[in-house]
């Protein structure tokens, strides 16, 4: 309908002429001179003002319609009067739009790029120039969503895992639904679909390659179908390092030092440089960051309390910024000194080549002794006839204590183990001479196997044969290379782990018996002279419980490797019995 604002204006000036002639009539017959006898004729009826106003009601869109943008609406708009109406002026946020002088009261209204609310009102006109004005209709077009930001990782990031998961942020101003369509590629102009119509703001993409840069971006769409396309991301992908493992101590530990050197192990599958941060306090898991950014697998740790539990973990962090986070493993503290458990061997057989040997029953320690412990019983023989017992060391260790002993030679070996007999009155093994008459406490005499009392209830050492017969698993033996395994770094502080210390005894995996050590921390002395035959026969006194040869020789048997090696089970060595080395240590058996 095309709106003749002109006629319009011709329109007002006839209601507004029409008034004036009624107000001029009322004028005259009310100030008339003329007689006041009556007239013959009959008198004029007074002029009707009409003064009701006319109504007028915007019946669509009703009031809180929620309308779509972009589409062309018919307002549509009644309209009365006790006698007819003028005109009708249709009002959109106030603003004159139309002006309609004939039935339908109706208005074409184009909604093109309309958001947020909007009023539309209506006003009626009669002839005499009475109006009457509408209600306000308020209504509401539908805001898009806005555009979806905070991409995590965010933008450019290096370092995305091949497992990741992209998120991101998005809101409705209307507090409409929303669900995204997800695109992904390596070309930024040519990105593919690879969700559709999902509610979720996440998203883990499948089929990623490493070292690879990928675009991405996503698009949302609310209820009413307004969509946004929010920016083009990018991350470039990388495989995360491994996680933290092999933690020394030992996952569980008890009796740990109070001043420790926590080591573990990691790797990253690209070769990448590795930092860590370390995490340690008495929470499960632990919050305090102890160390930050260290590239290092060694931490040490001091100023524990006694008889606590504490928890560790290490977050492994490659050069592109990717993060492991690794598990949380816990050990107690505590100041005492290692008591060893003796462990049963029972008899049994082993074979050296091809030939079998047997073995009676034992008892012995399921740790190396340790400095702690050899302190403890030196203490003791000192003021008990045992003049010359050395004060041992501990390698090279800064680790902590109840780390094995070192610095001891043979013989000091052999006068603490009667001195750790005597202190817990055990009768002792070794004597000074054959007739047996006098405990071996001091000096360095060349006892034999003629000197030593194989019944007797005390401490000694183990022979060759008794060793490798435990170290192999006793009758619970599985073959293995290693004491309790066929990978070293299981059960032996050795050449690759070790950062050339000795550490606390039984934080390696046992072996099958549960004897801790039996290879690596230390090199541990045995009873046997070593044959000087050019080979070092093995074994040698039979093939029933061996004990070496009878007489004097250059050195004695030394098993195990220490923390520089890579000793197997069937590993031999030797030393003179007068030496003391730093990574010399021995355990002991007995009846």
């Amino acid at each position: 309908m095309k709106y003749d604002f002109n006629m319009l204006s011709k329109k007002l000036i006839r209601i507004v002429y029409g008034i004036t002639l009624i107000l001029w009539s009322v004028f005259f017959s009310c100030c008339s001179d003329s007689p006041t006898a009556p007239l013959s004729s009959p008198a004029p009826q007074p002029v009707q003002v009409d003064n009701q106003t006319p109504t007028v009601s915007v019946v669509f869109p009703v009031y809180g319609a929620e309308l779509k943008a972009d589409t062309i609406y018919t307002i549509i708009v009644t309209a009365a009067d006790n006698k007819e109406v003028a005109c009708v002026l249709v009002y959109i946020d106030g603003t004159l739009v139309a002006a309609i002088d004939t039935t339908p009261y109706n208005v074409f209204w184009n909604t093109k790029g309309k958001i947020g609310y909007h009023t539309i009102t209506a006003r009626a006109y009669d002839w005499t120039g009475n109006y009457g004005t509408s209600y306000t209709v308020n209504v509401k077009f539908n805001n898009p969503p806005l555009a979806p930001s905070n991409s995590s990782p965010t933008d450019e990031a290096s370092g995305f895992p091949l497992t990741g998961s992209l998120q991101w942020s998005c809101s409705d101003p209307d507090g409409d639904s929303l669900c995204y369509d997800i695109y992904l590629g390596t070309n930024k102009y040519a990105l593919s679909p690879i969700a559709t119509n999902q509610s979720a703001r996440t998203i883990n993409p499948t089929g990623l390659i490493n070292s690879t840069t990928y675009f991405w971006k996503v698009v949302a769409r609310d209820s009413k179908e307004k969509a946004i396309s929010g920016p083009i991301w990018s991350f470039t992908t990388n495989q995360p390092p491994s996680a933290a493992s092999n933690p020394y101590p030992a996952e569980g530990s008890i009796d740990i030092a109070t001043s420790v050197s926590i080591t573990w192990d990691c790797s990253d599958p690209n070769g990448d440089l590795l930092t860590y941060d370390v995490f340690w306090d008495t929470n499960n898991p632990p919050v305090t960051l102890a160390s930050n950014g260290q590239t290092t697998t060694k931490y040490s740790c001091t100023d524990f309390s006694n008889n606590t539990t504490y928890y560790w973990k290490v977050d492994s962090k490659d050069s592109k910024g990717t993060i492991t986070t690794g598990p949380v493993w816990s050990f107690t503290v505590s100041s005492g000194v290692y008591s060893p458990v003796m462990i049963a061997v029972a008899n049994g057989t082993f074979t050296l080549g091809s030939t079998p040997v047997v073995i009676s029953s034992f008892m012995i320690d399921n740790y190396e002794i340790t400095y702690e412990l050899w302190t403890e019983v030196r203490t003791w023989a000192l003021n008990h006839g045992y003049t010359d017992l050395t004060a041992g060391g501990m390698c090279y260790s800064t680790i902590g204590t109840n780390n094995p002993v070192t610095q001891v030679s043979w013989y000091d070996v052999i006068k603490w183990c009667n001195a750790r007999s005597e202190k817990e009155g055990l009768t002792p093994v070794y004597y000074s001479d054959e007739i047996q008459d006098a405990a071996y406490r001091t000096g360095e005499i060349d006892i034999n196997n003629n000197s030593v009392q194989w019944n007797a209830n005390g401490y000694r050492l183990p022979t060759e044969a008794e060793w490798e017969f435990a170290a192999r698993g006793g009758t619970c033996s599985r073959g293995y290379i290693y004491s309790g395994s066929n990978s070293i770094n299981n059960v032996a502080w050795n050449y690759y782990n070790s950062s050339s210390a000795t550490h606390t005894v039984g934080t390696r995996s046992a072996n099958e018996l549960g004897l801790y050590d039996m290879n690596g921390n230390v090199s541990e002395w045995c009873w046997d002279w070593f044959y000087n035959n050019g080979n070092g026969a093995y074994p040698c006194g039979g093939t029933v419980d061996p004990k070496g040869p009878p007489t004097t020789q250059l050195a004695r048997i030394i098993r195990g490797g220490a923390i520089g090696d890579e000793y197997t089970v069937t590993s031999r060595s030797s030393c003179g019995p007068v030496n003391r080395l730093l990574t010399y240590g021995f355990r002991c058996v007995k009846k």
